[in-house]
């Protein structure tokens, strides 16, 4: 799943467990299970979370499973790397890329209670800002892509 926060990543993740089977890893989601509910310790253990998602994920792909991976990949190199161990590993990827305008994320994420807000505005323009948008040359490297829009909150 890539997409800023906001863009209905979890929303889609939750469609392909639901439709589809699909099992996944969400760090939002187990930070929230966790019983986290300040910035500064989703912030410590976010890392952590995340690196044993990745593990598990990758056994299970390895394993023929189908897995989502709800992290952002907020850069072109770290889709890249995913890219590159599908292929090493004989596993298929799927980029799955939610967008959403700008200001139906800012509503979204204004609506949410805990961790996963932005402190504010500037911060916010920020995230936009350092999300590198996936282009066509690299969309044709995934075995395949979808790309969500969402237009409303």
């Amino acid at each position: 799943m890539v997409g800023l926060p906001g863009a209905g990543k979890t929303t889609a993740a939750a469609a392909l467990t639901r439709l589809a089977g699909h099992q996944g890893f969400s760090a939002d989601d187990a930070i929230t299970a966790a019983g986290i509910t300040t910035r500064a310790a989703a912030d410590a253990i976010r890392a952590g979370i995340e690196q044993e998602q990745v593990r598990r994920a990758r056994e299970l792909a390895r394993a023929g499973a189908h897995v989502w991976l709800d992290h952002g990949f907020w850069s072109a190199a770290e889709r890249a790397e995913w890219r590159e161990w599908g292929r090493r590993h004989r596993v298929r990827i799927v980029l799955i890329w939610c967008e959403a305008p700008a200001e139906v994320r800012w509503a979204r994420l204004a609506a949410r209670v805990g961790p996963f807000r932005p402190l504010d505005r500037a911060e916010f323009d920020g995230w936009t800002a350092s999300f590198e948008v996936p282009n066509n040359e690299e969309l044709a490297e995934y075995d395949a892509f979808e790309r969500l829009l969402a237009d409303e909150t």
